[in-house]
């Protein structure tokens, strides 16, 4: 009976892993899609004010030109171009791109807690992409604590400890006379 009891609860455990694990796919990929307009969208906005002042460059460089002689609006013009570009090259380097914690898991191959990714996926199994339990495995750890078989800080209770040999002792009794083979 007992043993039948463990199947069905580790079966249970399995499939809502499995469950857990594509939900949080599509998280991933949602917040990736975001991140990817996000970025676009300051694109956007960057280029179109890198745009508004060449215009405003250009209108005073205008401006000038009509009261100076020729020869120095050649020199003006040029050298205003040169500290645009300069501007330019001086925004790029100013603003480096900042990576997801999603992007950093991705490269080294496991969760900040060193827990090794699951194949195509962000984060550690049980886990979000920054290490912390997933709501699954959270509900898990507060109904042991509730319960009395864990500790706060994630240590075993003697009332955990017991459960623990309990199972392990049930393990190695296959002959057991609860067993009926119609698994």
């Amino acid at each position: 009976m007992k043993k039948k009891y463990l199947l069905l609860v580790s079966g249970l455990v399995s499939l809502t892993l499995v469950t857990g694990c594509t939900s949080s796919n599509k998280r991933s990929n949602a917040e990736s899609t975001k991140t990817s307009k996000v970025k676009k969208r300051a694109k956007y906005l960057k280029k179109k004010k890198v745009n508004k002042k060449k215009a405003s460059k250009k209108k005073q460089a205008t401006l000038k030109e009509k009261k100076q002689p020729v020869k120095s609006t050649q020199t003006n013009t040029q050298q205003q171009d040169d500290s645009q570009n300069q501007q330019q090259v001086q925004q790029t380097t100013q603003q480096p791109q900042q990576k997801t914690q999603s992007q950093i898991n991705m490269e080294r191959g496991y969760d900040p807690n060193g827990a090794p990714l699951l194949p195509g996926q962000d984060h550690a199994a049980g886990s979000d992409v920054y290490g912390n339990p997933d709501p699954w495995v959270q509900g898990q750890i507060n109904w042991a604590i509730r319960n009395g078989y864990m500790n706060p800080d994630g240590t075993d209770t003697e009332k955990g400890k017991q459960l623990e040999q309990q199972l392990e002792s049930d393990d190695y009794d296959i002959d057991d006379e609860d067993y009926e083979g119609d698994y």
